[in-house]
Order: C-alpha cells, then sequence, then structure tokens
C-alpha cells in the first residue's frame, strides 16, 4: 500500500494527538480500513498496472499524491464511526479521559461529511491525472470510465449535486448511458460516439486537424448539454438533435465514422427508380 507508515498517515490527518508508549499507533488502528480502501480504489479507479506505477513512483508523484489523498480519504471515511469505542466484556464504551470529552453525533457526523467531500474531490483529480496515463486508459477502469462522456464524478456537481457524488454518479450512470445510445442510435451514430468518448482521453484521433479538434469538441459540448437536459427530467430536444445532425453533414469530412453508418442512412431517404416492372411504373 502507497501509505505504510505512521509518519506518512499523519500528513493526511490533521489535529492528530501524537500516540502514547503502550498505545496503538494511527497507523495500526487504521491499518484494516486502509486495506479495503486499497481494494476500492484500485478495483473501481486505478486497476493493479497503474497501482505498481504509482506505488513505484518518488513521493513527488502528482499521480502518487493524487491516490494517496483519494486512498486515506476512503479508508479515514469508514474508520472514523468506530475510532472512538472500544468492546468491553459488557458492550461498547466510548474512549474517553479527563480531559478530552467524545466529540458529539452531530460533530462526527460533519466531520464524516467533511471527509466524504475531500473523497470526492480527490477522485476528481485523480480520475484527471489518469486520463494522461496510457497503461490506465487501455485498462478495464479506463474502458468503465470511457463508456459516457462524462468520464469522471464531478458530472454531479452540473446536476446540483454536491453530496455523495460517488455513490450518485453511480445511480447517473446507466441513465447517461441509456441517453447517449438513444441518441447514438437516432442520430450520431454509435460509432461516432464511440470515438467521441475515446477522444476525451486524446488516444483517439490524434492525427486530426486544428479544424477537426474544434468540430470534435464542439459537438461533446452540445451533447453533453442535451444529455444534462434529459437527465434533469426533460424530454428529448429533436429540433436540437437534429441540427447537431446538420452539423455532422455540413461538416462530412470530420466525421467519417457518421458517413459510412447505419444511422448515416436515416438521414438518406432511397432514390426512386422508376422501373418498367414495378406496379407503380409511369411513362
Amino acid at each position: 500500500m502507497p501509505i505504510n507508515t505512521d509518519e506518512l498517515l499523519r500528513k493526511y490527518i490533521p489535529n492528530a494527538l501524537a500516540t502514547v508508549e503502550g498505545e496503538q499507533s494511527l497507523y495500526e488502528k487504521l491499518e484494516p480500513f486502509l486495506g479495503e480502501a486499497s481494494d476500492f480504489i484500485v478495483s473501481q479507479i486505478t486497476g493493479e498496472q497503474v497501482l505498481a506505477q504509482i506505488i513505484a513512483d518518488n513521493e513527488s508523484s502528482p499521480l502518487k499524491a493524487a491516490f494517496n489523498r483519494a486512498y486515506f480519504n476512503q479508508a479515514y471515511l469508514k474508520a472514523i464511526p468506530s475510532l472512538d469505542l472500544v468492546l468491553t466484556p459488557n458492550g461498547f464504551g466510548i474512549v474517553s479521559n479527563q480531559n478530552i470529552a467524545p466529540a458529539s453525533k452531530e460533530r462526527v457526523e460533519r466531520l464524516m461529511a467533511n471527509v466524504e467531500q475531500q473523497r470526492d474531490d480527490a477522485i476528481i483529480n485523480l480520475l484527471n491525472k489518469l486520463r494522461k496515463e496510457t497503461a490506465w486508459i487501455v485498462s478495464d477502469q479506463g474502458n468503465y470510465w470511457a463508456e459516457t462522456l462524462f468520464p469522471n464524478i464531478d458530472v454531479c456537481e452540473k446536476m446540483g449535486l454536491k453530496e455523495h457524488r460517488w455513490e450518485e454518479y453511480q445511480r447517473l450512470r446507466p441513465q447517461i448511458i441509456a441517453i447517449e445510445t438513444q441518441i447514438a442510435n437516432g442520430f450520431i451514430s454509435p460509432e461516432l460516439m464511440k470515438d467521441l468518448h475515446w477522444y476525451q482521453f486524446g488516444e483517439s484521433h490524434n492525427e486530426l486537424t486544428a479544424e477537426a479538434r474544434s468540430a470534435w469538441a464542439y459537438l461533446i459540448t452540445r451533447l453533453q448539454s442535451e444529455i444534462l437536459y434529459q437527465l434533469g427530467g426533460q424530454p428529448p430536444r429533436h429540433l436540437f438533435l437534429a441540427d447537431m445532425v446538420q452539423f455532422i453533414r455540413n461538416n462530412i469530412e470530420l466525421f467519417t465514422q457518421w458517413a459510412g453508418s447505419n444511422t448515416a442512412k436515416l438521414y438518406t431517404p432511397p432514390v426512386f427508380e422508376n422501373k418498367k416492372e414495378a406496379p407503380g411504373y409511369f411513362f
């Protein structure tokens, strides 16, 4: 695990008292939660290969710092409810002495809310940094985050959701995918939608001209606007989407994926052929 000493752990905990001789260190108290947090961050975000790279990085690595902050706050969030509890033969008790009174329930709840906010901020920062790592982009975790036009949990803020952003993103993601699938099939094509997903990671179409990059960025911004609109409970804006199709058609040399797709055929009516053998033949 990247955080593997009490000294390193204390960098992330303000106002923590020094450990008295004979007491468990903070690291020892948090070690089980650190293991669970590592499993969570690795399985959901980084993947094993990138974790190995992070561990090998020096302590000044921005990627390592971003990982450690997300990792620590996830562990701390899970540990807080039990840090002041001890199990006695007669049941649970609260750790206390004559000088330090236990925190109130309200204070603990505020602390947990603050740590969760910091955890989610750290995840946003970590995901932004991972987008520059080729090993991550081709991983299962990278593929997961590349499946929508919103490859980060900060989409929650655009929806006015400022709390529990990790959980809210998991709730919103299936809805985002469903909306994007409908838009892809009916308007911009699954082929182009997939390439727009990967374009956000800088790993596809590196040969695009400045004009093409501008056009792709414009289309992504417009699509995100429509998706957010529908996520808010509004019906699809068909004229808005039709305008996007027209934009693609007007710049067809920049969107060759669309030109050869089945979706494009929806906007190309069949040419009538006047055949003698046809029932509707006319002179």
